[in-house]
C-alpha cells in the first residue's frame, strides 16, 4: 500500500465520522444579531473558502515548478550559443507577469 493510499484511507474514515456526527447532532439555533453579522454575502461560503485557497495554493506551486526550472536552466551552461533564452524561461517571465 502506497503512502498516498494509506493518506486517503485515513481521510475518508474521518470524512465518514464527521458526517456520522453531525447527523446524530441536533440543530442548533443561532441568536439572529450573530447569524446576520456572520451569514452575510461579505464572506465566503466554506465550499468557496476551500476552492479559493486551493487554488491560490496551486498557484503558487505553478511559479514554484516554474521558478526552480528556470534556476536549473540558469545554472547549466547551454551547449552551442549562450545568448540564448530558453521556452521555460520566458514561460517564467509570462507567469510573473501574469501573477503582478
Amino acid at each position: 500500500m502506497s503512502i498516498t493510499n494509506t493518506i486517503t484511507k485515513t481521510q475518508d474514515k474521518i470524512v465518514d465520522g464527521v458526517r456520522k456526527n453531525t447527523e446524530r447532532m441536533p440543530n442548533i439555533s443561532v441568536p439572529s444579531r450573530v447569524s446576520d453579522r456572520f451569514n452575510s454575502d461579505r464572506f465566503p461560503t466554506p465550499g468557496e473558502f476551500a476552492d479559493r485557497s486551493f487554488d491560490f495554493a496551486a498557484k503558487v506551486l505553478d511559479n514554484q515548478r516554474s521558478f526552480v526550472t528556470a534556476l536549473i536552466e540558469a545554472s547549466t551552461k547551454p551547449e552551442g550559443d549562450t545568448n540564448v533564452e530558453t521556452k521555460t524561461t520566458k514561460a517564467t517571465k509570462k507567469a510573473t507577469k501574469e501573477q503582478a
